[in-house]
């Protein structure tokens, strides 16, 4: 375990073992395997991303429930200060958030990417901590792909069609979401050579990002809003090039 451990360090964010291994034998190890290029599991995301360092200070505060406050600076507004009772931390695709209520906010339960923190988080003693309600997050990620909710938006079937061999193999292999499942395997139909696939998701912005990704070989058959979404996006995109 002690192995797996100094080897694996270069999985986690430095910000973390600079925090909890500080002044230990174990974080000198780790450094010196690190400087001598020996250790032997890694990530492929960037771990040193904009506010990293926040993220021992975060873990700490959801521990001892403790109310914090900071400046945020959200995509084209103003910034602004949240007072926030912080829940639980998620990361995806190498980005870090932070789930909590947040005071004078609608809706109050959101999330915050720490990378558009404008200020080092501070405590505020005398606020009381509002936890979430039991089992709130692990309904909220049950259906979800990424990070976004959409207030009332609930989870739908989505029916994906993959049109050759090496990509309907690549997503059984790497499923799209723990419900996915296979209704057609890959061969012959009437209509053309396929696969297809259902899964029950919440749609959003994370979600058809990964289909995108796909391009021509990913098409959308269910539900219809989604696929005239995806088809608007792509005419858009095609114009942009045939300019």
């Amino acid at each position: 375990y002690y192995d797996f451990c100094q080897d694996s360090a270069g999985f986690f964010p430095a910000s973390w073992l600079e925090h909890f291994l500080e002044g230990s034998v174990d974080l000198l190890n780790i450094k010196t395997k690190r400087h001598k290029g020996e250790q032997i599991v890694n990530a492929s995301m960037d771990r040193e991303l904009k506010n990293i360092e926040f993220l021992p200070l975060l873990y700490d505060q959801i521990k001892e429930q403790r109310v914090i406050t900071f400046n945020y600076l959200p995509f084209d507004e103003p910034m602004l200060t949240m007072v926030f009772h912080p829940h639980c931390l998620r990361e995806y695709n190498g980005r870090w958030y932070l789930y909590g209520l947040a005071e004078d906010r609608d809706p109050a339960m959101i999330h915050v990417a720490i990378d558009r923190m404008a200020s080092r988080p501070k405590i505020c003693p005398r606020k009381d901590y509002v936890p979430a309600d039991k089992g709130y997050y692990q309904h909220l990620f049950e259906h979800m792909v990424g990070v976004t909710h959409l207030e009332g938006h609930e989870p739908e079937w989505v029916r994906l069609r993959v049109h050759t061999k090496y990509m309907s193999r690549l997503i059984e292999t790497k499923p799209f979401h723990p419900t996915q499942t296979t209704i057609e395997p890959f061969g012959e139909h009437e209509d053309g050579e396929y696969a297809e696939f259902m899964l029950h998701v919440e749609i959003n912005n994370e979600l058809k990002g990964r289909f995108r990704q796909l391009g021509a070989e990913l098409e959308v058959m269910a539900p219809e809003c989604l696929r005239d979404e995806m088809q608007t996006e792509l005419n858009e995109m095609l114009s942009r090039y045939r300019k």
